[in-house]
């Protein structure tokens, strides 16, 4: 996988990449919602149900619970706010929550990348797409996507389930609500080139500068080329939003695994790739090349971790 850091470029210029398109689609509607344990998840499109969108919290509509007369504050931590068993979940009982979504796949989404994108399950939840288990979290301010490019079915429904369990009372410090409390979207992007869960940090130094962090994930494969051009391969950190040559907090940027394979050309500049400390390349594989190359400048030293098999440079 190839990682950019402050959008790192790396040129090919027999086919440069373009920025592939990102479709967000929400699921927040339409939900089959149970509340309460069930045999397994082959139970839940037939158990008693209703219907609901999202952001749902199905703790919040369950009856108050007062504080049993046994009960009695804990004073020993002035910081600690349990008061009583069910005090740090806002007097609520704990409970599970089982959501079913049926989904029908668009035919467009067909090659491309479709993740499936929970922004928050509270508190622990798992989560099953056509009877087969694909992710979980066990912290439910934390959301977390899973690809299920190669597992959906285009010729007909798929079902999605997720079960959302509280847990124990003492498992918060305050009330957190429970379920599917957050939206849940498809993410469709292309196959090869897209951005990876949180990919772009800014923060401000001593209110003077702002640092822009972005990661793009792309993997890359250059394969069964023939013809005639200027430079095949061209590295050089992307300087759109920073000056190498003025600004000294330019982050490192990286590059890897990079296949090219089966490559028949004639070219001025075979290997375009000037050092830098701007950037780290590595796991780069050239395999069945036989290039005319005027500039001669192939050097597998440049790259760390490089793979060179049957390359002829004349």
């Amino acid at each position: 996988m190839k990682k950019f850091m402050i959008l790192a470029a790396v040129a090919m210029l027999v086919g440069r990449a373009s920025a592939a398109v990102r479709d967000t689609i929400s699921l927040n509607a339409g939900w089959q919602f149970h509340l309460g344990e069930l045999s397994g998840i082959e139970a839940v499109k037939n158990a008693k149900s209703e219907r609901v969108n999202l952001p749902h919290d199905f703790l919040i509509g369950q009856p108050w619970v007062e504080p049993d007369a046994s009960e009695r504050p804990d004073n020993s931590d002035a910081g600690s706010n349990v008061r009583s068993r069910l005090s740090p979940r806002g007097f609520k009982e704990m409970n599970v929550g089982w959501y079913r979504y049926v989904l029908t796949p668009k035919a467009e989404w067909k090659g491309r990348r479709v993740v499936l994108d929970f922004q928050g399950i509270m508190l622990v939840g798992d989560v099953w797409l056509n009877g087969k288990h694909i992710g979980k979290t066990d912290y439910g301010y934390l959301g977390f996507d899973t690809d299920i490019s190669s597992i959906l079915k285009f010729d007909g429904d798929n079902e999605i389930i997720v079960k959302a369990n509280t847990q124990q009372p003492n498992n918060s410090r305050w009330y957190t609500g429970g379920g599917l409390y957050r939206d849940v979207n498809i993410i469709v992007t292309d196959k090869k080139l897209y951005f990876p869960r949180h990919p772009l940090f800014i923060r401000t130094e001593n209110n003077k500068k702002v640092k822009i962090q972005a990661e793009i994930a792309c993997f890359n494969k250059v394969d069964n080329i023939s013809g005639t051009t200027g430079s095949f391969l061209v590295v050089r950190p992307w300087t759109q939003f920073f000056n190498p040559e003025d600004r000294s907090d330019m982050p490192k940027s990286r590059c890897n695994n990079i296949v090219m394979t089966n490559i028949q050309m004639e070219c001025r500049n075979f290997f375009d790739v000037g050092t830098s400390d701007k950037y780290l390349l590595r796991d780069f594989t050239f395999k069945n090349i036989n290039v005319k190359d005027e500039k001669k400048a192939f050097d597998k030293t440049m790259i760390e971790n490089t793979i060179v098999e049957n390359v002829t440079i004349l």
